[in-house]
């Protein structure tokens, strides 16, 4: 039986997603190099590729200096390079091409958005990549925006329907740096106005603009606007249709004294946004914050927002993510040690800061910490990562998680994340979706090609890859009577000495829908019950009883049962035969289980899950073949009763009953006559004549039948010719109830014409035996549950009845199946 893994989702009702994951080798230390083609490589951003990779995107100027390309590059969740080695060149036009930004198309692609300077201006052109990497729209892409002077600063939000709305500074005016926008179908057209629809053309800058969703399939554009005389953030909505629904120009979010730089945004997940800024109200920069509901209006402080932070000494550049409840976690560069540090803060859905105040410095080691970025961990926590130069010699990226509550997990002042000699810059990462992250960063390390696109993965606790145990087979436990299949996995990377960071393995197996159902009617699964646990790693080596947990498997709920805890003893591989509930049965129950294999460490809420795997339990092992077996003739029913001695299987089904008139035949469905629990059976059919020979075997419950006990003609006993009867007679049928075979056997007095029928309950014929002439004597014949057509009859009361001259007599019998 091959290994059959898969990831699953095992909510209360048990869905199967069946994918078949990869077991290659994990990320390579340092990261993977996304473009082997010499030269420079810089400015990325980094999608998802929903299938648990990414698509990272770049400028490239590997056609000489002053010509810049954008290229693409697509990886698989294991670090795998999926697209040519040296990217995909998604521009292939003359020029430059650079400050690309992309956004997922909803079918594993990517919509790629860039400026062109083709013209001498920088305009804006897309282009769709396929999950392939081959490029959907024509070879040079969709004019986005090919309007007069200078159009910068892209930024992109998907429409939630497969495009894409993008929005830009615009200098067509020639006087004024304004706001435009467009949105691009999955197609590749511009429903909305060409060149795109004016957001702000209010007078002076408008400029450091940012997006997000408003939920609807249109946009909600924050930006640093100059039209007061100093500078002032302004927020517009534009809808799907292209229309903004807000004031002309824009509703003020903050319009006080002083320079208010720098907004972030992000959806508020209820139709309106957060926007965060740097505040410069006071003689020292703040961080601030204002929630603006779906209609425009400002949901907090309508005059100076929500203080984020106002310690000493200046904060900026504030960037945010989603608690997932309508709130966000918002980080910033910090100086109130006097060197640049990293804070953050949480801001609930109505506008209080829930950490202390001034929020929870996330690194305030020396040197010089900015270029930070913050991913959701999609548990109300946070990644944040920054570039660093503490070590004074070169900058590397590190990073902190924190959590809901305001507790980080990784070192004081974070991990380093590339540890690598050389410098690394500008980290742009995306959540993967079980609480980890993937970073994309520019890498110095080649003295010879600087400025390399690297990228890693990196799980909740800081690791890189995916270091969890990989089960490498689940089969059936071979020859023995069921209820097991074995389990191999490899370790993780940790299990290992000295490091010795794994303490021991549990193996869990997976609770169907109506077994979950059943424990959280009977409060089996309820907090305090005894025997539920948060986390596997509750879950010790010595530990004795029932346990059971959920986590979240793909969006949906799954419950799994403790089997085992297996020491950690830096083996090269582990095994454990994990007991089953029941077996396959071939045709009737697929005996289908899944198994998930964990890590688990010193701290109970640090361990690593592997892929699910599902096997079925089979029972190899057939009964013994019948001892004993016997035959003697029979006159009083006429045939042959046939004994042997009984199997003492657990797992005994029954016997099964072959006839045939050589010793060679094979037994088969069509010359079976019985099958018994019994350890007899009659044949009315015997003849003595007629040289038959008798197989039985003995079946178990799964199916399994063994070998047969052979008796032939000439080992039968009391083969006397057998009398003629004092009376004509009619016996009850053997067995009654019958399935699907009973024999009915009769005694003529003197010879005649004889009649045997079978009748429904109704007194419908149902089948004729017997409608001939016969000698004196005793007889004996079967009726195998078909009716005169040769249909088999459903169960139910019949009746038969035999007619022979005067002599008529009706019995009933019992169809069960």
């Amino acid at each position: 039986m091959k290994i059959r893994t898969v990831p699953v989702c095992l909510a209360v009702v048990f869905a199967l997603i069946l994918l078949v994951p990869s077991i290659n080798a994990d990320w390579t230390e340092g990261g993977i190099e996304l473009c082997n083609n010499p030269n420079t490589q810089t400015n990325q951003q980094v999608i998802s590729d929903a299938a648990g990779g990414a698509i990272v995107v770049w400028q490239d100027d590997r056609e000489g200096p002053g010509v810049l390309d954008v290229y693409a590059q697509r990886f698989d969740s294991d670090g795998n390079i999926l697209w040519d080695a040296g990217g995909v060149n998604v521009s292939q036009q003359s020029m430059s091409q650079l400050f690309p930004v992309l956004v997922a198309d909803g079918a594993g692609g990517a919509i790629i958005v860039y400026l062109n300077n083709r013209t001498g201006d920088n305009n804006i052109t897309a282009q769709r990549i396929n999950p392939d990497g081959t490029l959907a729209w024509t070879a040079g892409g969709l004019t986005v925006c090919g309007a007069s002077d200078d159009q910068s600063y892209l930024c992109i939000v998907s429409d939630d329907v497969g495009g894409a709305i993008v929005a830009w500074q615009d200098f067509r005016s020639g006087v004024r740096m304004d706001i435009y926008a467009a949105r691009i179908n999955s197609t590749g057209s511009m429903p909305w106005t060409y060149n795109g629809v004016p957001v702000c053309t209010a007078a002076d800058y408008q400029q450091y603009l940012d997006i997000t969703t408003d939920g609807s399939s249109g946009a909600i554009i924050t930006w640093q606007d100059f039209r007061s005389g100093d500078n002032d953030i302004y927020a517009q909505k534009i809808n799907f249709m292209g229309s903004c629904t807000w004031t002309n120009n824009g509703n003020a979010v903050i319009n006080d004294t002083g320079n208010q730089a720098t907004p972030s945004i992000i959806s508020d997940m209820n139709g309106g946004a957060i926007i965060a800024w740097t505040d410069g109200i006071t003689s020292t920069r703040d961080i601030r914050a204002e929630r603006m509901l779906s209609d425009g209006t400002r949901a907090w402080d309508p005059d100076v927002g929500v203080a984020v932070c106002t310690a000493d000494e200046t904060q900026m550049t504030p960037y945010m993510v989603s608690d997932g409840a309508g709130g966000a976690i918002i980080a910033w560069m910090d100086y109130r040690t006097g060197n640049a540090d990293i804070y953050a803060q949480h801001i609930d859905f109505a506008g209080g800061t829930d950490w202390p105040t001034d929020g929870i410095y996330i690194c305030y080691d020396a040197g010089l910490q900015n270029y930070h970025q913050i991913v959701s961990d999609g548990c109300g926590g946070a990644i944040i990562l920054w570039t660093d130069w503490r070590y004074m010699s070169n900058n590397e990226i590190f990073g902190q998680h924190i959590d809901a509550g305001g507790t980080t997990h990784w070192f004081v002042n974070g991990e380093n994340l590339t540890s690598y000699p050389a410098d690394q810059q500008e980290v742009k990462a995306i959540a993967t979706g079980n609480g980890g992250i993937i970073a994309a960063w520019w890498d110095e390390r080649d003295m010879s090609n600087p400025y390399k696109i690297y990228a890693q993965k990196f799980d909740r606790y800081g690791y890189r890859g995916g270091p969890a145990p990989v089960i490498t087979d689940a089969s059936d436990v071979p020859m023995d009577q069921g209820g097991q299949v074995l389990l191999t996995w490899a370790p993780i990377r940790m299990d290992v000495h000295p490091e010795e960071l794994v303490t021991h393995y549990t193996v869990w197996r997976s609770v169907s829908a109506p077994e979950a159902m059943a424990l959280m009617e009977d409060g089996g699964l309820e907090t305090g019950s005894g025997t539920v646990v948060a986390s596997p790693g509750e879950i010790g080596l010595d530990f004795e009883g029932s346990a059971y947990r959920t986590d979240i498997q793909f969006g949906a709920a799954a419950t799994w049962e403790w089997v085992a805890s297996v020491d950690a003893n830096y083996w090269e591989e582990y095994a454990y035969a994990c007991g089953t509930l029941y077996d396959q049965i071939e045709g009737i129950w697929d005996g289908t289980h899944f198994f998930v294999v964990t890590a688990n460490t010193a701290d109970p809420f640090m361990f690593w899950n592997s892929e699910p795997a599902y096997a079925y339990s089979v029972d190899n092992l057939s009964p013994c073949t019948p001892l004993g077996l016997a035959g003697a003739v029979s006159f009083t029913p006429a045939g042959l009763e046939l004994t042997w001695d009984p199997n003492s299987e657990a797992d005994l089904g029954g016997y099964n009953i072959y006839r045939g008139t050589d010793p060679a035949f094979e037994p088969s469905s069509d010359n079976m006559i019985a099958s018994t629990c019994d350890t007899a059976a009659f044949d009315g059919e015997w003849s003595s004549e007629e040289g038959f020979c008798y197989k039985v075997a003995a079946f178990d419950i799964h199916g399994n039948e063994c070998g047969y006990a052979l008796l032939c003609s000439d080992q039968v006993t009391g083969d006397d010719p057998m009398p003629v009867p004092d009376a004509t007679f009619l016996t009850q049928n053997y067995p009654n109830p019958f399935n699907p075979n009973t024999t009915i056997a009769f005694g003529l007095k003197t010879g005649g014409f004889v009649n045997l029928s079978i009748y429904d309950a109704a007194g419908r014929l149902v089948a004729t035996l017997i409608d001939e002439s016969r000698p004196a004597g005793p007889y004996a014949t079967v009726w195998n549950g078909n009716d005169r057509n040769g249909n088999p009859t459903a169960s139910g009361v019949y009746f038969y009845r035999l007619t022979a001259g005067t002599f008529i007599e009706t019995k009933k019998m019992i169809l069960l199946k």
